[in-house]
């Protein structure tokens, strides 16, 4: 990518994502940042979680939302990259990890407000 191409998606990238994306939603962030020829796209949400039977499923269902979420999101940075500098970018998922952290817990040690993170990788090509 040259100069001027990183300029405009990190423009993108601060006027999409960041604290405008908690307009919509208070418990629910998406934000984006370039390391290199990497797009990094995190996912922030507070989930509740009930019981331990309930756990992973909340879980896997929170996951499916966040990668949705992430893609499109993806999907509407390169689409505008593209249409700015009439390039074909492809940004491309090479890793997508989540983690579960306890905000607070019950009197029985179970966690019941969670924060929910996933964090993507792409390649830029």
């Amino acid at each position: 990518m040259t100069f001027d191409e990183v300029n405009v998606l990190g423009n993108l990238l601060n006027t999409t994502f960041g604290r405008y994306s908690t307009t919509s939603s208070p418990t629910e962030s998406v934000t984006g940042s370039l390391s290199g020829d990497m797009l990094i796209m995190k996912y922030v949400t507070i989930m509740t979680l009930y019981d331990r039977q309930e756990h992973r499923h909340l879980i896997n269902n929170q996951c499916e939302i966040a990668k949705k979420t992430l893609l499109a999101k993806i999907g509407e940075v390169e689409k505008a990259l593209n249409r700015q500098w009439g390039t074909e970018y492809k940004f491309k998922e090479i890793e997508c990890t989540h983690m579960v952290d306890p905000a607070s817990f019950r009197a029985n040690g179970l966690p019941s407000e969670t924060i929910f993170r996933m964090t993507m990788y792409c390649d830029i090509k």
